[in-house]
């Protein structure tokens, strides 16, 4: 019977990107096997079609021709993930394994990264394991086109790469690393660490601007989270987490002058309002909006949007904050009004200003 077992063999070692010398190699045998084998003048004996099969992910019937199917890179991926996650021994083997299948595919080679990482810091350090999972994130950064994953770019990878760097004590190349890839100033908080760790006044810039970036970050999280709470019917939740935003600022004040935090707390206090009337709680409704509104006017009075006035934040520079929903914090509350369409909470507002 006929089979297409050489084209095959030949279409399936390319789409791994594979050389006749390399899958020689993965079966013990010769480059000019492989060659016969695609070119239709020998066949490997059963025993080897079907190692071939199972390296190929493929069944038998499959690989001789009677249907082919995609590859499971992304399910073997994902059973990699799985095996890091739960800190299954079987993880650095069956990300060999995997590397033999999919030498040059982004996926299979940045999660097998990750899991050498993982494991050769876990517990005493292990430099082999460090030592190539530095190796095969140098590979990712090469198959880093291939990847659909939005999240991960060539900083992510040479931060991942700067940690290894962490765990065997090159302290210095790790900040080197750091800051050549601080995009945005996503690495200040790792760079002020490590600077502080070394008594370095360098630290405190990184550190304040980190300061100021989680602050940031907080108040997108805690906003969104809120709001997404109340429209599914957790006030009482969002209206904690409302507050928790406006508490943990106070730390931050050096003094009981008007700052930027203030504009910021007025999105939190509008939030807490509108939690509080889906609670039918009207009166307490009023009270909170009443201080949103008032908190406002005072800032707008004198406003002053310099984060380096903040407690913690040690930058001779002003860093102003940027925010894009409104000019003033009136504006502010105004427009965050017009977004949420809550006409219990715009009627309440409208009686408050008359």
């Amino acid at each position: 019977m006929k089979t297409d077992l050489g084209d095959n063999i030949r279409k399936l070692r390319k789409e791994r990107g594979l050389t006749q010398e390399q899958l020689a190699e993965v079966f013990g045998v010769t480059v000019g096997a492989v060659h016969k084998w695609e070119a239709g003048m020998s066949s490997p004996d059963i025993t080897l079609i079907m190692d071939i099969a199972d390296f190929f992910d493929l069944s038998v019937d499959v690989l001789l021709g009677f249907e082919l199917r995609d590859n499971r890179m992304t399910e073997l991926s994902g059973r990699l993930k799985q095996l890091r996650a739960s800190q299954d021994q079987e993880a650095v083997r069956e990300a060999e394994k995997a590397l033999k299948k999919y030498p040059n595919s982004f996926e299979v080679v940045h999660e097998s990264a990750n899991i050498y990482s993982a494991f050769g810091m876990v517990g005493k350090v292990d430099k082999k394991l460090l030592s190539r999972a530095m190796e095969l994130y140098d590979q990712a950064i090469k198959l880093l086109p291939q990847s659909t994953d939005h999240k991960v770019d060539e900083s992510v990878i040479y931060g991942e790469i700067a940690t290894i760097h962490m765990a065997l004590g090159h302290i210095d190349k790790a900040i080197d690393l750091l800051k050549e890839y601080n995009s945005g100033g996503k690495y200040d908080n790792k760079i002020g660490y490590l600077l502080a760790m070394q008594n370095s006044k360098e630290g405190d810039i990184f550190l304040s601007y980190s300061i100021l970036n989680e602050i940031d970050r907080k108040f997108h999280t805690v906003i969104g989270k809120a709001f997404l709470l109340i429209r599914n019917g957790a006030y009482e939740d969002a209206i904690d987490l409302l507050r928790w935003g406006i508490e943990s600022d106070l730390i931050f004040r050096s003094d009981d002058k008007i700052n930027f935090l203030d504009k910021l707390h007025c999105y939190y206090l509008v939030g807490i309002s509108l939690a509080q009337l889906k609670l039918k709680d009207k009166d307490s409704a009023r009270k909170t909006l009443i201080s949103a509104v008032e908190l406002a006017e005072r800032f707008d009075k004198d406003p002053d949007y310099d984060g380096s006035n903040l407690r913690f934040v040690s930058i001779d520079a002003s860093r102003k904050a940027i925010d894009a929903t409104g000019q003033t914090a009136v504006e502010c509350i105004d427009n965050l009004l017009l977004r949420i369409k809550d006409p219990e909470l715009t009627k309440l507002k409208e009686s408050i200003s008359k």
